[in-house]
């Protein structure tokens, strides 16, 4: 009976000896797994990621980069002749500088004075929250081959006039939706207005009315820079913004001392050089103006 139960005692330690060696492997095989799936896992969500992004760099490069003239970003007195615009439209909001734009509601407020509106896939600038004029789309297209071209350009209308652009292309040429052309306008009102409405960089029939629009709605800024920016791009702009600021009536606003300075700088003009003759008309409807005559007389 004792070898009996002795041979018994040895058979449960060997079951129990089993029993853990047993469980131990199934545990650690159970880790083991557990590992694996924890790499397999990080390893999968990389890939995809990486394929993802590679994916969406060559959708953006395909579909919606494009080249136009960059006349939101001059430096100085020069402007950079092209740009890349890589923008991605699918997530609802878009940044453009600190200010955000909510592209469900289609409204873009850069300042207390100026809001665009993205209404019936046409951007609308309003003034102090009255409608004022629809933006007109550009798009210029600009040749590698002739860069050096532009060397000179110091407004967005000299290289209208350089690359003969016109307005309001064919959107689908250039695979161009509304919100891109939206947030386009947004951005390069924005730098307008951060550069103390310099007129050269938005197009001559854009920044003038806008900036004698603002003039009458109070806008401070616009009333300092106003009589400067007529004077200035009337003597050192193309012939173009000539007769649009000519034909506008800018002149009107301007100060009496102003108006004589731009005068005298005409007259000087036409005794040092033989400028053309639409150029000497335009100096003479000037002179020959009712508000001249009115700042003359002193009436």
């Amino acid at each position: 009976m004792a070898v009996r139960n002795k041979i018994s005692m040895d058979d449960l330690g060997l079951l129990f000896q089993l029993y853990l060696g047993v469980s131990l492997f199934i545990l650690t095989s159970t880790l083991f797994y557990f590992v694996l799936l924890y790499l397999w896992l990080a390893i999968s969500i990389s890939f995809f990621s990486i394929f993802g992004i590679l994916i969406l760099y060559i959708k953006i490069r395909d579909t919606i980069s494009i080249r136009r003239f960059n006349y939101s970003g001059a430096h100085g007195s020069r402007f950079r002749a092209e740009i890349d615009i890589e923008r991605l439209i699918d997530e609802p909001i878009e940044l453009i500088g600190e200010k955000k734009v909510d592209l469900d509601v289609k409204t873009f407020k850069i300042s207390d004075y100026i809001t665009l509106k993205l209404e019936n896939n046409k951007t609308k600038i309003y003034v102090k929250g009255e409608k004022f004029m629809n933006c007109m789309f550009l798009m210029l297209t600009i040749p590698k081959h002739d860069i050096t071209i532009y060397d000179e350009v110091e407004s967005i209308d000299d290289a209208v006039d350089i690359l003969d652009g016109s307005m309001e292309h064919e959107r689908q040429t250039y695979d161009i939706t509304p919100e891109e052309e939206f947030m386009g306008h947004c951005s390069n009102i924005q730098a307008w207005v951060e550069n103390n409405y310099n007129t050269r960089i938005l197009h001559s029939n854009i920044s003038f009315p806008l900036l004698k629009q603002l003039v009458n709605a109070g806008d401070e800024m616009a009333k300092k820079v106003f009589g400067e920016e007529v004077v200035s791009r009337y003597l050192k702009g193309n012939a173009t913004v000539r007769v649009f600021l000519n034909l506008g009536g800018f002149f009107n606003y301007l100060k009496k001392e102003q108006l004589l300075f731009l005068i005298t700088e005409l007259i000087e003009k036409e005794n040092k050089i033989d400028i053309s003759a639409d150029i000497r008309k335009l100096s003479t409807d000037i002179k020959n103006t009712f508000t001249l005559v009115n700042y003359v007389d002193g009436t």
